[in-house]
């Protein structure tokens, strides 16, 4: 059973674990919930369909976190659908502050607020192939004020995103060197145009695009979800 009204929670941590081929509806804020401080090695998250949650609360996603460690845990083959969810900001896959080495691939998210949340500070996340539509927002990322914004070893690479209801494929709220800065909008020739030097997410081949009734990719599309 789950804690904060999640169907699936992760306690303290765990190590060599699989959370795979479940149907997750229904839930009044996350599908899968992982508490700050809980220690992962080596999970797999995959296959599961997560839907229809956030149905009591916002500031949620399929699957969340806060300031965990993610020990090369892998989230990937994951359908997320949040058509029925009422609230502003329900997102799809949300690793939120201080999360740091996910592996996050080839999940198919659609009708959420922003289909994939990296918040900062992100350090050695890995999000690459996974495809995002109908959201309000293709990427987001935030950080606190007081915090310097640093994506030290994240890389967020070829994800497509399809059908957007705004003209951001990436938004961006953080402070650097006690600046405040916001932005957001298209892809800059696939990267995402946030940060410099080594605090800088590595990124490229993000793209917006089309899908087949199959949700594949069509055309000339990044490999996706």
């Amino acid at each position: 059973g789950g804690m904060d009204y999640a169907a699936i929670s992760i306690l303290t941590g765990a190590v060599d674990f699989e959370i795979s081929y479940n149907t997750i509806r229904d839930c009044a804020r996350f599908g899968v919930f992982i508490p700050a401080g809980a220690r992962l090695e080596n999970g797999v998250i995959s296959n599961n369909l997560i839907k229809d949650y956030g149905l009591l609360t916002a500031d949620c996603g399929a699957f969340y976190n806060w300031n965990t460690n993610g020990g090369g845990t892998k989230l990937f083959n994951n359908f997320i659908d949040g058509s029925r969810t009422p609230h502003g900001q329900v997102d799809g896959l949300y690793l939120d502050n201080y999360c740091r080495n996910f592996i996050v691939y080839r999940n198919i998210i659609r009708n959420v607020s922003t289909g994939i949340r990296i918040n900062l500070t992100s350090t050695n996340n890995i999000v690459h192939n996974n495809t995002l539509i109908g959201c309000r927002y293709g990427i987001g990322m935030y950080g606190y004020p007081g915090d310097d914004a640093d994506m030290t070893g994240t890389r967020i690479f070829n994800n497509l995103v399809v059908n957007l209801s705004t003209d951001r494929e990436y938004t961006y709220y953080a402070f650097e060197n006690d600046v405040e800065v916001s932005k957001g909008g298209r892809f800059d020739n696939g990267k995402i145009p946030v940060l410099s030097g080594a605090k800088a997410p590595g990124s490229g081949g993000n793209m917006s695009g089309k899908i087949t009734k199959d949700f594949l990719p069509e055309g000339n599309a990044v490999n996706g979800g």
